[in-house]
């Protein structure tokens, strides 16, 4: 006679209380979690405010100095303009600088000797074409509110990943002071600042990260996709996602891809292509224009441009190459999760330092594995934000005075911290489980 494996009345009440409990200890930290959402979008709204009463760059004037009203955001206006236009295939043409200086276009006049040369590929600047359909001067106002939006649902999206990814309750209640260190850091403040693009970047890498820990890789990997507009800055991304077999998050990334270059490519005058192939041929070109700061520049590069001009080509293949490896090798043998931020950390160091252009305030997507950290690993977040931070604010002096390109210094420092982390673990392949990422023991593959 088998044995009757029902529960017992006792075992349901016990579970009934466990359960109880459970919703008790959670009621809190949603209560807490909903408050600090309310005050982030306050806050945030606040700063948005005080960039459009008080930020230079987004006074209206029609006599401006060398910097254009809305600053670096008028390439992206021109670029959509340009492709909504019948002279599309004149994009990557000096008709590009031309409209830059047209008063009846843009609605005021600026330095000549000051340009934007067109440095994106065609499916980038027809991102903006909606912006072009107003005139400069609101379209500079809508872009100044969509980059506090995808700043402050950044914070709400990183909140997130780091609730999916919490092992515990009292590492769930720190994530509601996340939105805090995001507004700290100083990268953020210069991309709002220069009307730059890496809020928008860091909203949808936030967004791929946040389906990838819910699990579903392939809309990670289309959410990724859209990045591709911008090669810079996910050029490294399919490499390390062969490197560790993710194969669905691959073919997702991929699958946007073809579409977004593919109707571009249908699309877009044939003429346009050409031109934009002549400007990616010579990269030179941007870096000696006057629009090019090698106090602000993060990459292995920076580390070549700052010797004497006779020192460079050496430098190059003498520092640059070797650290370049280096680099890749430990991204390529990293075998950590995608859902540890540790990885996003060493993915998104390297893509800094080996991008062949990549300044101060595209730092904010690093904002994603560092915020994370805070909740996750607080005194190595907080130690990554310190440095990085102290870096941005002291870099053009370090340049000025002592010829010292300090920022793609930490980074360097970065990958290799990650690195020995790794080794005196045990084994450089050393990962979190899916389970428990933050758990105080790894796993060994």
């Amino acid at each position: 006679m088998l044995a009757d494996t029902d529960p017992s009345p006792s075992d349901k009440l016990s579970e009934n209380a466990a359960a109880d409990l459970r919703i008790c200890e959670q009621a809190p930290r949603s209560l807490c979690l909903r408050r600090s959402l309310l005050l982030s979008a306050i806050v945030f709204s606040v700063v948005g405010s005080t960039f459009w009463f008080f930020g230079p760059n987004y006074q209206w004037q029609t006599d401006r100095a060398s910097v254009p009203y809305g600053a670096d955001f008028l390439q992206e206006w021109i670029g959509a303009k340009l492709l909504t236009s019948s002279d599309a295939s004149q994009l990557y043409s000096p008709l590009f600088v031309q409209w830059q200086h047209s008063p009846k276009l843009v609605g005021f006049t600026w330095d000549e000797s000051q340009y934007y040369p067109p440095v994106y590929p065609p499916p980038h600047y027809a991102l903006f074409t909606p912006l072009s359909w107003l005139s400069y001067r609101w379209a500079v106002v809508a872009w100044l509110v969509i980059l506090v939006v995808c700043s402050w649902l950044s914070a709400v999206f990183i909140q997130q990943v780091a609730i999916h990814t919490a092992g515990d309750i009292d590492k769930g209640h720190r994530t509601q002071w996340i939105w805090i260190a995001i507004l700290l850091f100083p990268a953020l403040f210069f991309a709002i600042t220069l009307g730059q693009k890496s809020p928008l970047w860091l909203f949808i890498l936030s967004m791929a990260v946040l389906s990838c820990v819910r699990r579903s890789e392939f809309l990670a990997g289309a959410i990724l996709g859209i990045l591709t507009i911008k090669p810079t800055i996910c050029f490294l991304l399919p490499m390390a996602m062969v490197a560790g077999k993710r194969w669905r998050m691959l073919a997702g990334m991929l699958s946007t891809t073809i579409v977004l270059w593919g109707s571009a490519a249908s699309i877009l005058p044939w003429e346009l292509w050409n031109g934009f192939l002549q400007t990616a041929a010579n990269p030179s070109q941007y870096g000696n224009h006057l629009g090019y700061r090698v106090d602000w520049s993060c990459n292995l590069f920076t580390l070549a441009n700052s010797l004497p001009t006779e020192w460079i080509a050496w430098a190059r293949w003498g520092i640059v190459f070797p650290l370049g490896t280096y680099v890749l090798i430990c991204l390529m043998t990293d075998r950590r999760e995608w859902k540890d931020p540790i990885k996003w950390m060493l993915v998104l160091t390297s893509t800094a330092l080996m991008s062949p252009h990549f300044y101060h305030y595209d730092l904010c997507i690093l904002l994603l594995p560092i915020a994370w950290l805070l909740v996750a690993e607080p005194r190595r977040g907080f130690a990554y934000f310190a440095c990085l931070a102290v870096g941005m604010v002291l870099a053009e002096d370090a340049q000025t005075f002592l010829q010292i390109p300090i920022v793609p210094i930490l980074l360097i420092g970065i990958v290799c911290e990650i690195r020995l982390h790794g080794i005196c673990l045990g084994n450089r392949t050393a990962s979190r489980p899916w389970g428990s990422p933050f758990s105080g023991s790894l796993s060994v593959r």
